[in-house]
């Protein structure tokens, strides 16, 4: 199933597999035919949670297909807390890498809530950031998250 959710930065579109977190994504406009997300899902309350600067637990969600070096990448961003930064650097230098694949498979990263890409800086500054919109609204959303969690870079 898809829904949307309104996100303090715009919508969010939430694919859904059998009640769990697949895949979340930044649409480039308002999605009025999808139904919202139900506020009793866990998702919905994460969401809700993190957006109001107290993040719960991560909700269960569906485990993202990808290739083993991406599953790496994605374990060790997965592991970086609330209000806090990693580089490309430093996760290539944990997984034996370099780290400009790194950025290539944050880019992949189907969960980017989630699995908090948004984490990983570059050495130079911000990095990238890829929410299934345009390269800008992806980084301003990026900026936005930043912020929100109190990290200045």
């Amino acid at each position: 199933m898809q829904y949307c959710y309104q996100a303090p930065f715009g919508t969010l579109l939430c694919r859904l597999h059998n009640g769990l977190p697949a895949e979340i994504l930044l649409q480039h406009s308002a999605a009025p035919f999808l139904p919202a997300l139900p506020n009793d899902t866990p998702l919905a309350q994460w969401l809700d949670s993190y957006f109001s600067g107290s993040p719960a637990p991560l909700p269960p969600f569906v485990p993202p297909a990808g290739t083993a070096f991406q599953q790496a990448v994605w374990a060790q961003i997965a592991q970086i807390p609330f209000g806090e930064t990693r580089s490309y650097q430093w996760i290539a230098g944990r997984i034996g890498s370099h780290p400009r694949p790194v950025g290539g498979a944050c880019g992949k990263n189907p969960l980017p809530l989630l699995i908090p890409c948004h984490r990983v800086l570059s050495a130079n500054g911000l990095g990238g950031f890829s929410m299934g919109g345009d390269a800008e609204r992806s980084l301003a959303v990026k900026r936005w998250l930043l912020a929100h969690e109190g990290v200045a870079w």
